[in-house]
């Protein structure tokens, strides 16, 4: 079973839905751990759930890999740009 084939057992919706659900699982763990009474292994299990849901939808939308690559080039690019023109206020 593949991926979309467990993204169209459940469908559109709940799939949607799971993935605003493990991002904020995500960010809760997260903030545990940066509390010091967290589990990195908690945000690494949460951070994988997340990666599943991604590629689930990238299945379904019949993404194209070279197609994103050039998209985060893009982005990674602009943010550097942004921050060398001081775009951003930097956090210290």
């Amino acid at each position: 079973m593949d991926l979309i084939d467990i993204f169209n057992y459940f469908g559109y919706e709940t799939q949607r839905r799971k993935l605003v659900e493990e991002v904020n699982e995500f960010l809760d763990e997260i903030l545990l751990f940066e509390k010091g009474i967290g589990d990195i292994k908690k945000v690494e299990e949460e951070l994988v759930d997340i990666f599943i849901l991604l590629n689930q939808f990238y299945d379904y939308y019949e993404m194209e890999d070279e197609e994103l690559i050039l998209v985060t080039k893009e982005k990674i690019k602009r943010t550097k740009e942004r921050i060398r023109a001081g775009y951003y206020e930097r956090n210290k």
